[in-house]
């Protein structure tokens, strides 16, 4: 379990490196997708290779998306003291999803766990992933929690002193459809996915997805398809680096289109209940929602414009949540969202100020 906020997780003792023996086919690849990152490349690598076992069984891939910093050289570094990590560099910036693919296509390992470069393993993370996968070998896909952190001052860790989903219990489902109804669009949240190699592209097809943004949610989804049982570790394994921003319009290509696509669609194509996830789809208005009113009241340098405009309304349209919570947000004036928001800021600071009686 991570420390709570205030608190920074200690890092674990690694074995010496040279003493490690790697097995032909490991148990686990460790897949790290990275652009342009150096140092919180580090971060992440250093929450991994001092939890590795004795043992072998475990390999790290590094897919570069052509990143013009110091990316490569802190590869090699790691590399040469680490004869489990394997390196390798996209000759021009092909995209997030195709890193991801590349990775995916490119592993060895069993199983294969996602990490995305600005996250970190948290210590007893890598052995608990281990005892898992041995544990449950029906369960084709794990869905690892985690907890958020923010850097402090002198570059630590503070973490947060919840996890990112609430309840704090593990628990293996047999159910794809209530499964991922209870993850909703959590289920895209890269660092979270564990799941069999086997199951992963089984049609050959997966490039389609590329271009999506959601390119490992449309591929677990089909793992989950393939898969007997899922299995959600409460515990959190993952530490998240919680870096806010605003972001755009741009989002609900993905976030709407794309995932009404993946929720309608391709996750019925495959065997999931139309009526199940056309509720996960109305469930993940509110979400949206939020998102829509981060971006009005943040500093958005470019209009809503109509090409977003007709993402939103033609991806949304059809669910209760457009028009309680989507549309009064698309027609509310922005300066008047923010100006909402200062003065419930204004009256929260006002409430937790003491003022000392006149004398």
């Amino acid at each position: 379990m991570a420390k709570g906020a205030g608190e920074s997780a200690p890092a674990p003792t690694s074995p010496a490196a040279g003493s490690m023996s790697y097995p032909t086919t490991p148990l686990l690849t460790v897949a790290i997708p990275t652009y342009k990152r150096a140092q919180t490349l580090r971060r992440a690598l250093d929450s991994v290779v001092t939890q590795l076992p004795a043992e072998g069984g475990v390999e790290i891939r590094i897919s570069d998306n052509a990143s013009p910093d110091e990316t490569p050289a802190v590869a090699a570094e790691y590399g040469r003291r680490y004869p489990c990590i394997r390196y390798s560099r996209n000759e021009q910036n092909r995209g997030a999803d195709f890193n991801m693919y590349k990775l995916v296509r490119e592993s060895s390992g069993e199983y294969v766990y996602m990490l995305s470069d600005d996250d970190v393993l948290l210590p007893g993370a890598l052995a608990r992933i281990l005892t898992l996968v041995r544990q449950h070998p029906d369960v084709g896909f794990f869905y690892l929690n985690g907890i958020g952190f923010q850097l402090t001052e002198r570059g630590e860790p503070r973490y947060f002193p919840k996890p990112v989903i609430w309840p704090d219990q593990d628990f293996v489902s047999p159910d794809r459809n209530a499964f991922l109804g209870f993850l909703k669009l959590q289920l895209t949240f890269v660092s979270a996915l564990l799941f069999r190699r086997q199951l992963w592209n089984t049609d050959g097809r997966g490039d389609r997805f590329l271009g999506t943004d959601l390119y490992m949610s449309f591929e677990v989804v089909r793992v989950m398809a393939a898969s007997e049982q899922y299995m959600f570790v409460a515990g959190p394994l993952v530490g998240v680096h919680a870096e806010y921003t605003a972001g755009s319009y741009n989002i609900f290509h993905a976030f709407a289109r794309q995932w009404r696509r993946l929720l309608l669609i391709e996750a019925v194509a495959v065997g999931f209940d139309h009526r199940a996830m056309k509720g996960v789809f109305r469930a993940s208005m509110e979400p949206l929602a939020e998102r829509l009113l981060a971006i009005k009241r943040g500093a958005v340098r470019h209009d809503l414009g109509w090409r977003n405009l007709w993402v939103i309304v033609s991806s949304t349209y059809d669910t209760p949540g457009f028009w309680r919570q989507i549309l009064p947000l698309l027609l509310a004036p922005a300066f008047l969202l923010r100006a909402v928001s200062r003065g419930k800021q204004i009256l929260r600071s006002g409430r937790g100020t003491k003022v000392n009686p006149a004398p």
